[in-house]
């Protein structure tokens, strides 16, 4: 069943991602990282199409509160990311690291320990905007069905997605835990339309969170070992 749309939550931990007049959905998940998708944070040639590395992280910038206008902005220092999902698809997740933590907000709990199971209810939230939708941007809860198919990387559902919703994050709804990210969705325009919805799942990517909070403790992502999973289909 889709859940009830309402116009936004006070959970200011999901913010928006902003990059060269492109935007995604992100979620705080500790005081300096913010976890979205991998395909929002790719390079772009000439032509618009994704090339496979990332942008250079002073080209993002991080907006903070749900309403019309965000009352925070925040740099980011690094993109650390596995090596896929840079079009969507498998290994769609990215993490940056901010220049400075943001501690006047609680970091959104996320499920790296158990995976998602069938038939599962969840709430999801994103910034996007439709062809067909009214008044400026906004945090929104988007309508969604339960989990109907679970693969070795992701999750498929049915949602209400528009653009600018990719990265947002995927709740359980009873124990208000993240357990996935927006990767890809059919989209017609409407935000009431639901579409196949394609969810990367966080659990099988410990060490990209990892490797983010030892980078938020001053390590150096070059003198780490990088993200090597890419879990099959």
């Amino acid at each position: 069943m889709a859940a009830p749309e309402r116009e936004d939550t006070d959970n200011d931990a999901i913010v928006r991602i902003v990059s060269r007049g492109t935007a995604c959905t992100g979620t705080l998940v500790a005081p300096q990282l913010v976890l979205t998708a991998h395909h929002c944070v790719a390079a772009r040639d000439d032509y618009g199409e994704i090339v496979a590395r990332d942008i250079d992280p002073e080209e993002l910038e991080i907006e903070v509160g749900g309403d019309y206008l965000p009352w925070r902005h925040s740099a980011v220092r690094e993109v650390l990311a596995p090596p896929c999902g840079y079009r969507t698809g498998i290994g769609d997740l990215a993490i940056l690291v901010l220049e400075t933590p943001i501690h006047s907000i609680v970091p959104q709990d996320i499920e790296l320990g158990q995976a998602p199971v069938s038939s599962q209810p969840v709430e999801i939230f994103g910034f996007g905007s439709c062809a067909t939708s009214a008044g400026g941007l906004r945090r929104h809860l988007r309508a969604a069905s339960g989990i109907q198919e679970i693969l070795p990387s992701r999750f498929r559902l049915s949602a209400a997605i528009c653009p600018g919703d990719s990265g947002g994050p995927v709740l359980d709804l009873e124990s208000q835990k993240l357990i996935g990210v927006v990767s890809a969705s059919d989209m017609d325009g409407q935000e009431a339309t639901l579409g196949p919805t394609e969810i990367t799942r966080i659990d099988r990517f410990g060490d990209l969170f990892a490797l983010g909070s030892a980078v938020a403790d001053g390590a150096s992502a070059a003198e780490l070992p990088p993200v090597t999973s890419c879990p099959g289909r």
